[in-house]
């Protein structure tokens, strides 16, 4: 049982000295952070598939093997994997107590995930995908098991921070018999959504829509690779933008730098991968990306000097 003592509309945890301001509210800009989130993965995922299915043409079926190759790497195994991990002997505790080696494996793994959601689905030989656009698509798939948990989780929050100010905050949400601990459980649950500042929140949205992107146009390299259309080494370009991302955002999560210039630094990395993986498929693939849009600029001009002729 935690020594609760309320004083008016001030809830302290006697424990650790925490005073909750039972009318606090969440902060206007916070919950438009949170609706921010949310719209922009999924309109990421929309033009996406929008502009794959232009192109390409693919067959949906490839978005259903990305969503499954996602639960399977980054979701169970890295899951699996850490668990294991945190269950060894010395090397637990270790790890557990160490933010710096929490973030650096962290990242290893993520990453390693990350491209074996892809790579395995193109290296099982699958007939589904045996060109770019059904590469891009599995992306695809990876990029919505990215983002639905934290797409459903901003709307929740943004809900929750919505009902809380409408309210008058916790000591509006419950009744006037609520208990201290009753009053502690949802106050602690949302004190972050109060105290943190809503900066953080947008940087985390935009973190997440990283990574949902750049498992989209990253899925090209991993297929050019395979294919040996682009040289080997440059699989170490989405193995280090998944791991640089990765352990950036945790970084930023636990506060270890100032939050600005490591989100600075996020937007750096994800820029410069997009503009390598524009590069490598211009110079290896025949600038697949753009071939289709020439392609019908040239028709159209045969048909018009045609009709002239």
């Amino acid at each position: 049982m935690r020594d609760l003592t309320l004083d008016g509309n001030f809830l302290t945890d006697n424990s650790t000295g925490v005073v909750y301001d039972l009318t606090a509210k969440v902060p206007a800009i916070t919950i438009f952070y949170f609706y921010v989130g949310s719209v922009l993965l999924l309109m990421t995922i929309i033009t996406a598939l929008i502009l794959i299915r232009k192109r390409f043409k693919p067959k949906f079926t490839n978005i259903l093997i990305g969503i499954m190759t996602y639960i399977m790497f980054p979701y169970l195994l890295y899951s699996i994997l850490s668990m294991i991990i945190l269950m060894l002997p010395g090397i637990g505790d270790t790890v557990g107590n160490s933010n710096v080696i929490k973030i650096i494996l962290n990242g290893i793994m993520l990453s390693a995930a990350y491209v074996l959601s892809v790579y395995v689905p193109v290296w099982l030989g699958y007939e589904r995908v045996n060109a770019p656009g059904e590469a891009m698509y599995c992306g695809l798939g990876v990029a919505i098991g990215v983002s639905v948990i934290p797409a459903i989780s901003y709307v929740y929050n943004a809900a929750i921070s919505d009902y809380i100010n409408d309210v008058g905050g916790v000591i509006g949400a419950l009744s006037k018999e609520a208990t201290n601990a009753e009053y502690y459980e949802m106050a602690s649950a949302i004190n972050g959504l109060i105290t943190e500042s809503p900066v953080c929140f947008l940087f985390e949205g935009f973190s997440v829509l990283f990574i949902a992107g750049f498992t989209i146009m990253g899925s090209l390299v991993i297929y050019g690779v395979f294919n040996k259309q682009i040289p080997k080494v440059w699989i170490l370009l989405p193995i280090f933008t998944y791991g640089a991302l990765t352990v950036l955002s945790d970084i930023r999560r636990v506060k270890l730098a100032n939050i600005q210039i490591i989100f600075t630094a996020e937007v750096a990395v994800i820029v410069a991968a997009i503009y390598l993986v524009y590069r490598l498929q211009k110079k290896y693939m025949g600038h697949i990306l753009k071939r289709e849009r020439i392609e019908v600029r040239d028709l159209r001009k045969n048909r018009k000097n045609k009709f002239l002729r």
